[in-house]
């Protein structure tokens, strides 16, 4: 069995949904609003110039929503999770290193689960335990437990056809 089978024909392709950055996108907003409104409370800022003061501010604002923007458009166009068959590849990207395939007849148990803020926008993780590998959690997964179904019922496949 080759894992670099290019014929393996694919039973599903998930990415990275935006809504998994629900939370850190709750955290931006309080930090913009911290920042914008906080001129106002210090003191100190006011002895440095308004328009300097006000520009740190506006500057701090502008740095957290570039790197919150960026981090968005990496996960959403890098993370890529494909099940085929026999095999279930997980691609997070050239900021990582490549993971092995996850041989789908070796797979234990499958489970998934999401914190409070992400179940609102039904947006989850999912973990995927075989044996002697490494468990495999697949992160920002939209409508996690149908493709935790989906998976196990893959396995179920994979495990009669080796025997």
């Amino acid at each position: 069995m080759n894992a670099n089978d290019p014929s393996d024909t694919d039973l599903a392709w998930r990415g990275y949904s935006g809504w998994a950055m629900l939370p850190s996108f709750v955290v931006c907003i309080a930090l913009t609003v911290t920042l914008l409104t906080g001129g106002w409370f210090f003191d100190d800022i006011r002895g440095i110039g308004q328009e300097f003061g006000s520009l740190i501010f506006f500057q701090l604002t502008a740095a957290i929503w570039i790197v919150q923007i960026l981090r968005l458009f990496y996960r959403g166009s890098m993370y890529v999770y494909r099940l085929t068959p026999r095999f279930l590849f997980v691609d997070r990207g050239f900021l990582h290193n490549p993971e092995p395939p996850v041989d789908l007849a070796k797979v234990t148990h499958v489970i998934c689960g999401s914190n409070l803020l992400n179940r609102f926008s039904g947006v989850g993780w999912v973990e995927i335990v075989a044996t002697g590998e490494e468990p495999v959690t697949l992160t920002g997964i939209l409508h996690p437990a149908a493709f935790v179904k989906m998976i196990e019922s893959v396995v179920g496949k994979a495990k009669a056809a080796t025997g």
